[in-house]
């Protein structure tokens, strides 16, 4: 008789026997990064290890599906912590060599991404996910298509149709 601790053990084994490799890829596509994937993967069966309880069937798509989207926010997360920590660096360097005008159009320019990527945090999910993949993590459509599992076609429409009502909602904040 196994106890609950070999049963997880024995369950979370198996899914890393299954998704470890997928996973791998998947968080590839956002670092370009062999370490940083692994990283990124190490830290998703951690997370899912806590979470253990929500797993009935390792082979399921829910399973998967559950791993792939703790990856994306783990992945996500360590790369917006990367913009800011080299916005910080950039911001530094550009004040000790940056005229005072220089420094009034800096702040205008980053109160206006602040303000944009704020606008685009407020969207519906389906083209929050999209617009915060292009725009904050730089990825292309395919890259956006293959992270969310959909097609290009449609990673497209909620490219376009998120862009739409973000254009909308700065319009109305004055931003545009």
């Amino acid at each position: 008789m196994q106890t609950d601790n070999e049963q997880n053990s024995k369950k979370l084994e198996q899914i890393y026997n299954l998704y470890a490799n997928k996973l791998l890829g998947f968080a590839y596509t956002y670092f370009h990064n062999q370490y940083d994937a692994e990283d990124a993967v190490a830290a998703a069966f951690v997370k899912l290890a806590d979470r253990l309880e929500m797993v009935d069937d390792p082979e399921s798509a829910q399973t998967k599906s559950l791993l792939m989207v703790i990856t994306k926010n783990i992945c996500i997360n360590v790369l917006r912590e990367r913009k800011k920590v080299s916005y910080l660096e950039d911001v530094n360097y550009n004040d000790s060599i940056a005229s005072d005008e220089n420094v009034f159009e800096n702040i205008e320019l980053n109160e206006t991404k602040e303000q944009i990527i704020k606008a685009i945090y407020s969207l519906n999910d389906i083209y929050k996910d999209v617009l915060t993949l292009m725009y904050v993590n730089d990825l292309d459509i395919a890259q956006i298509a293959d992270t969310l599992d959909i097609s290009y076609h449609t990673a497209q429409k909620r490219i376009k149709r998120g862009e739409k009502l973000l254009i909308e909602i700065l319009k109305e904040k004055g931003v545009l």
